[in-house]
């Protein structure tokens, strides 16, 4: 895959000037496919039980549960702090990835603020920027507080972090805030939970995020290896690899000292 490394440079060249030459260059990233497999084992007799029943059908229950496991386990190898065996390189162990500082097992309002502006504002403003998070860690941005502000009744009371969330849920109808500084916020338990030296979060332009699939995910049906047994297996498969693109301009991830 081939992908713009350097660009042009603009210049103000004087009246009958000529500018400065520039030459930009073409990066090349190599996409390693891994195999993804799974396969299960199922009775005639169920196959022809639900077949009679008329409203059941293995191959398409099957056929949705793969597809969920498959993009589980997929998510579980391409979100953790170290890599899956077999599986593409995870997404934080791109060479080169800047990162961006929180406590060994805390987080604050600042550290989230420096992570967010760390990432330069072309990428920060693209349509595609969004943070991905740990469920955990997400509670604990919800839960931090600024100094205490006092009510009308002369109480104190915590003035939230997240306010807009905090108090009126999210730009929908859904209760839970979906945006830090104006940048929308995933959870995944894929990714780590803070903790001493862990990555805890990713922040970019996911656009720069390349996805690829080297072959149409297929299921196929195995009519003869489980005969022994009168059991069918059906088998399926996939081969995909992931790389971020830029990934010292576009992202930058959150990491506990």
């Amino acid at each position: 895959f081939i992908y713009e490394g350097t660009t042009a440079t603009a210049y103000w060249p004087g009246e009958a000037t000529a500018p400065t030459d520039a030459v930009p260059t073409f990066d090349k990233i190599t996409l390693t496919p891994k195999r993804l497999s799974a396969i299960v084992r199922i009775s005639n007799e169920l196959v022809e039980d639900t077949t009679a029943r008329g409203n059941m059908s293995v191959a398409s229950i099957m056929q949705e549960q793969f597809a969920r496991v498959f993009a589980q386990t997929e998510e579980a190898a391409l979100l953790p702090h170290t890599n899956v065996s077999g599986a593409p390189t995870s997404l934080f162990n791109t060479a080169s990835l800047p990162t961006s500082a929180a406590g060994a097992s805390t987080i604050t309002a600042q550290q989230i603020i420096d992570w967010v502006y760390s990432l330069p504002r072309q990428y920060r403003v693209h349509p595609s920027c969004a943070m991905i998070v740990a469920d955990s860690t997400l509670a604990a941005l919800r839960a931090l507080t600024t100094p205490v502000t006092t009510t009308t009744s002369g109480a104190a009371a915590p003035a939230y972090f997240w306010q807009n969330g905090y108090q009126n849920g999210g730009s929908g109808s859904a209760p839970e805030p979906d945006r830090i500084l104006g940048i929308p916020v995933y959870t995944s338990a894929a990714v780590n939970a803070l903790a001493t030296g862990k990555f805890v979060g990713l922040l970019g332009a996911f656009d720069y995020c390349l996805f690829a699939s080297a072959q149409n995910y297929e299921v196929k049906v195995l009519r003869e290896l489980y005969a022994a047994t009168n059991e069918i297996g059906i088998v399926a498969n996939s081969r995909i690899d992931s790389k971020l693109l830029l990934p010292t301009l576009a992202f930058v991830a959150l990491k506990c000292a």
